[in-house]
């Protein structure tokens, strides 16, 4: 029987001041969804940015950027169970608090006032789930949703999940049929060269024929097919990285270290991370791996909503380089704050960084066309 679920919305704090969000759009799948870590970012006064990020989703930036910066890292099996914070009707949030149900304490973020405190503690069965709101560059209003599973207190029979499949590949040498599993591990091995320094990726080619150019690659006339080599000089590795754990796992990952900051207005290395979901996005593109193309999208709107000042057109000059265009993201709903203050934006950049702009309007004339067209359309 699939688990119930029994969920708690609070009520809010704050002021109604801003954009309205809905952290909910973010997930998908209820029984597969878990926060993994919090994104905060705070001044001595106020809490300033939420983001939350899921086990399977990647987070969307609430609020501005302050000039502190934590992060709520959670362990699996590990949920937010209390909230505190505070934030009048007339006033943004002023800080806010988090205790799991190991009891590990995040927080105090944001600023000492005891203005209209609140709690929210629905008991060690609750945990936080997503957040509600209103953000402008603080995040004014809030309220959370909690959830339970019904079921989490019965006791359950573990079952070992295994299903039927037909052996496809039929082989007289082998005496057992084999499982989609099994036929990876035998599959010849296939070396990809990738990038300028020739960086080499060993994949099955099991994996690698589920797209259709690996495949005529491989079982064809092409060397190729008879090297067991490809040759990809023009594919940077991290891209060509995340194609094949993508084709393993259905996710992908953003490696990187804390030296990697840029010398941007937003939060560190987030400009750089854009511009790696830009690079995956193009990879799956050029390979026709249709799922990463929607996963490096939802990815890049992400990352793009926390940017802030001329990093949003530095990433999105990165975006059409790549031929990731305006077009399209422009309807994702996530995308609604990013419309709705495009106008101010842009407005803002042409007095504070001409020189930049002019520079972006003569490389990528479609991209300055196509903000401007996105904020006449409204």
């Amino acid at each position: 029987m699939a688990p119930t679920y029994d969920t708690f919305t609070t009520n809010s704090h704050g002021q109604a001041y801003g954009t309205s969000f809905n952290d909910e759009v973010v997930i998908t799948d209820l029984n597969k969804t878990a926060i993994s870590r919090i994104e905060v970012t705070y001044d001595t006064d106020y809490l300033r940015s939420l983001t939350v990020h899921y086990t399977n989703k990647v987070g969307i930036s609430r609020g501005g950027v302050g000039p502190d910066r934590a992060e709520v890292i959670l362990t699996p099996g590990e949920f937010i169970t209390r909230v505190e914070g505070a934030g009048s009707s007339g006033d943004a949030i002023r800080r806010i608090l988090f205790v799991t149900n190991k009891g590990t304490r995040w927080g105090p973020y944001g600023g000492t006032s005891d203005v209209t405190p609140f709690t929210w503690d629905f008991g060690p069965d609750m945990g936080l789930l997503y957040f509600i709101g209103m953000a402008n560059d603080h995040i004014f209003r809030l309220s959370a949703t909690f959830v339970k599973n019904i079921n989490r207190e019965q006791p359950v029979k573990t079952v070992v999940k295994y299903e039927k499949q037909f052996d496809t590949k039929p082989d007289a040498k082998r005496p057992v049929a084999l499982s989609k599993f099994a036929l990876n591990l035998i599959s010849p091995t296939v070396t990809l060269s990738t990038g300028a320094d020739s960086v080499e990726f060993h994949v099955p080619q099991s994996i690698l024929c589920t797209l259709p150019f690996f495949r005529a690659a491989l079982h064809g006339e092409f060397r190729e097919a008879t090297e067991k080599r490809i040759e990809m000089p023009e594919d940077e590795p991290h891209n060509v990285s995340a194609l094949i754990e993508f084709l393993y796992t259905g996710n992908y990952t953003y490696a990187y270290s804390p030296q990697e900051q840029t010398e941007s207005s937003s939060a560190p290395a987030d400009l750089a991370e854009g511009s790696f979901h830009v690079g995956v996005y193009a990879t799956a593109f050029k390979y026709d791996c249709q799922e990463l193309v929607d996963a490096s999208l939802t990815s890049f709107i992400g990352v793009l909503t926390k940017l802030k000042d001329i990093d949003v057109i530095r990433l999105w000059r990165a975006a059409y380089d790549q031929e990731l265009l305006l077009s399209k993201v422009e309807d994702d709903a996530n995308l609604a704050g990013f419309r709705s203050g495009l106008a101010g934006l842009l407005k803002d950049l042409y007095a504070t960084h001409r020189k930049e702009m002019d520079k972006a309007s003569a490389d990528h004339p479609a991209l300055i066309n196509d903000l401007l067209r996105l904020v006449v359309s409204g």
